[in-house]
């Protein structure tokens, strides 16, 4: 009767044992691509029925580390159509040809942990891309399943819809170039395009159509493409910048210096998509993902932002601030903070949704002591916010000291904030407690609030000095750093 019991308990374990590898193989297959490298993915599967087109029915999405925990923001989209034989029926089989037919596609590099975590926008702020990897069914009229696919991830995601581009490789890249180059609509729905490895070559009809809309066009090609002329790229670079658009179209043609064509010669995706591949694009040295950031559709904006200044005048600090084009703006809202307080909501002006701008002033009656910075937030109607950056001033109206340093004691690089009367020659000495001197700056600086920062990672915790003369004043600091 024992001997029973143990067996058929052993016999249930077994089986259990059995279900859940099952079930966990399953769901590996759902999750990953097991027998294509990846056997968990960084990336989700998505099938899908979108509205309007039956050429996508599937993709995969990588969202920003930090889109979770920052539902009141919007992302820039990017989505990347892939080449002639990774199609396929968007089912969890198929969407794994996305990732290991071309290593150094961008979906791929999602699970190699190449694609950049934060790539620097146009305003100089670290930024996050949503990425979509959409796998086509066929290729047929790009319209007919772009502008779908677009629709329907606006209304799934936070899409910032100023900042969406579009990049493919060799098939996928002739595919978006026909749907920018169909109609003005399309090319201006979107803020830029970016061809690698095209074959198709753009017709003058196209050409024009991507010029009259000033859409941003980048296109990387090898010289040596075996499976197409080697210098389409530049040739419809060339081709669109003969309508004399305001925005110039680029191209790199491989080899340049540094970068040569692969062993498969149709294969410029392997250096385009490569983060550290930075190229001269229209007097900028930048990679494909930093020039994407440059360029924005203004109209899908709800506000262009021309002017943002801040100034100190009898004590009071005066904002103002000058916009371009509104939609969809609900407010302006004034934040500020000190040397350790968090950002605070000071101040908020209704916005004037006027289709050609406005002008804005806002005045802080009650300034802090020394060192003040404000924080413009746009909000639109539906609550999302935008951030337009930090200004610093000091308020030496209440303070006698012409330098701050915020934080005091710090951790990381030194801030330090430094007010002047007038444009003069100021020399700043930074020195450890036995007088050796570290850091020195000796330059012309402004008139107003100047930042300055220096960097102190080979700085041991402990007491330092500062030194600051200008040609009417000398200051000392003693600052801590932990």
């Amino acid at each position: 009767m024992f001997s029973q019991s143990v067996s058929s308990k052993c016999y249930r374990l077994a089986l259990c044992a059995i279900v859940l590898c099952l079930m966990s193989a399953s769901l590996l297959a759902q999750d990953g691509c097991p027998d294509r490298t990846f056997p968990v993915m960084k990336q989700k599967k998505v099938t899908v029925s979108i509205p309007g087109t039956d050429m996508i029915k599937g993709y995969l999405e990588a969202l920003p580390e930090t889109y979770n925990a920052s539902p009141g923001k919007r992302f820039p989209l990017m989505i990347f159509f892939h080449g002639a034989n990774e199609g396929g029926d968007g089912s969890a089989e198929k969407l794994c040809l996305l990732v290991n037919q071309w290593w150094w596609a961008p979906p791929s590099l999602i699970e190699l942990n190449r694609f950049p975590h934060w790539t620097t926008d146009k305003s100089g702020q670290p930024t996050q891309f949503i990425l979509i990897s959409a796998q086509l069914a066929y290729f047929g009229d790009p319209s007919k399943a772009i502008n779908p696919l677009i629709d329907y991830l606006q209304q799934r995601y936070r899409v910032d819809a100023s900042r969406i581009y579009l990049t493919g490789l060799s098939a996928g890249a002739n595919f978006i170039m026909s749907y920018a180059g169909a109609n003005e609509a399309n090319a201006n729905r979107v803020a830029g395009i970016a061809p690698v490895s095209p074959c198709m070559s753009l017709n003058s009809q196209q050409a024009a159509v991507i010029a009259r809309a000033n859409l941003a066009f980048y296109s990387v090609q090898c010289s040596t493409d075996g499976a197409c002329s080697g210098y389409t790229a530049a040739n419809n670079a060339a081709l669109i910048n003969q309508q004399n658009p305001t925005l110039k179209a680029a191209a790199t043609t491989l080899p340049v210096p540094n970068w040569a064509c692969n062993s498969f010669t149709h294969d410029a995706w392997g250096t385009a998509y490569d983060t550290t591949f930075k190229q001269n694009i229209n007097g900028r040295n930048l990679n494909m993902y930093e020039w994407m950031l440059q360029n924005v559709r203004a109209g899908a904006l709800p506000v262009v932002l021309k002017d943002y200044q801040i100034r100190l005048a009898q004590g009071k600090v005066v904002i103002n601030w000058t916009t371009t084009y509104e939609h969809n703006n609900a407010a302006f809202i004034i934040e500020r903070t000190g040397e350790t307080l968090p950002f605070k909501e000071i101040g908020r002006v209704a916005g004037s949704n006027n289709a050609t701008g406005s002008q804005y002033q806002w005045i802080d009656e009650n300034p802090l002591p020394d060192l003040n910075q404000y924080r413009l937030v746009q909000v639109d109607q539906d609550g999302v916010k935008e951030y337009f950056g930090i200004k610093t001033i000091l308020n030496h109206s209440q303070g006698s000291k012409a330098t701050v340093i915020a934080p005091n004691p710090f951790k990381g690089d030194l801030s330090v904030y430094l007010q002047l009367p007038r444009t003069e020659r100021v020399r700043i000495v930074i020195t450890d407690v036995n007088g050796k001197r570290l850091h020195s700056i000796d330059q012309q600086l402004p008139a107003g609030t100047t930042p300055l920062e220096f960097k102190t990672a080979a700085l041991s915790n402990g007491i330092y000095f500062l030194k600051i003369e200008g040609r009417s004043f000398t200051e000392n600091r003693k600052m801590v750093k932990q």
